[in-house]
């Protein structure tokens, strides 16, 4: 599948990227740290970048308008270079281009 780079993500793909990330993350959580709480993930839209805000106030990562992931460098910038694509299934899966903490490094 080829994303078009005019493509702008809709509100309900961030929320079904948003559930599907949630559930990975409480996967790993109950698999390795059974007593503690969930952790939940939000999103907020700015003019050029969609900032995906962790439960506690840290951003767990960066999209782009049309879909490509990209590591946080801090709260208000994201790291160059796109680590994949919530659109596409074979460039994005949890567990390869994101974990539960954020965006992974480049390898």
């Amino acid at each position: 599948m080829t994303i078009d780079t005019e493509t702008i993500l809709t509100n309900d793909q961030l929320n079904a990227f948003i559930a599907e990330l949630d559930d990975f993350c409480d996967q790993h959580r109950q698999k390795h740290y059974p007593n503690s709480s969930r952790t939940t993930h939000t999103w907020s839209r700015g003019q050029k970048y969609i900032r995906i805000i962790a439960h506690g106030g840290s951003c767990y990562c960066f999209l782009k308008m049309n879909g490509d992931i990209l590591k946080s460098e801090s709260w208000t910038r994201p790291a160059k270079h796109v680590r994949g694509n919530i659109l596409t299934d074979d460039n994005y899966s949890l567990g390869k281009g994101l974990s539960t903490y954020g965006a992974v490094y480049l390898r």
